[in-house]
């Protein structure tokens, strides 16, 4: 497969973390507790934040890959405020409360949680506009 070019990896990242972000929208707004149950709030909320700190670091030439191809929302949030991106504290505070549930791929596959604590659905509408 041909490398896209910067226009067109920032355009496909951004435009994905959009509908991404709007089907966690939608699910959070509906407080059903079925859907909150099977975390795909969680995994779409994971999946756009990816994907946006993808587009803000080519955005602002990256040179660092694997900063943001890789499901490390941590490491790709420290990069991005490398660039002067501004995260309230709530912010900030959700990303790093979800980071190693993504990392560690526990949304994908929810056998894998252990019990940690996620933060109630609500509270991930500070990342929702």
């Amino acid at each position: 497969m041909p490398q896209r070019s910067t226009t067109e990896q920032l355009a496909y990242r951004f435009a994905y973390a959009i509908s991404l972000l709007r089907g966690a929208e939608r699910i959070s707004e509906k407080d059903d507790p079925a859907a909150i149950a099977a975390l795909p709030v969680f995994l779409l909320l994971g999946f756009a934040l990816e994907n946006v700190f993808a587009s803000f670091l080519i955005a602002n030439n990256h040179r660092n890959h694997a900063d943001y191809k890789t499901h490390d929302l941590e490491l790709a949030m420290k990069a991005s405020k490398n660039y002067q991106l501004v995260l309230s504290a709530e912010a900030s505070d959700f990303i790093e409360k979800q980071a190693s549930l993504q990392k560690n791929f526990v949304f994908r596959y929810p056998e894998k949680m252990g019990g940690p604590s996620l933060p109630p659905v609500k509270q991930a509408r500070i990342l929702l506009p």
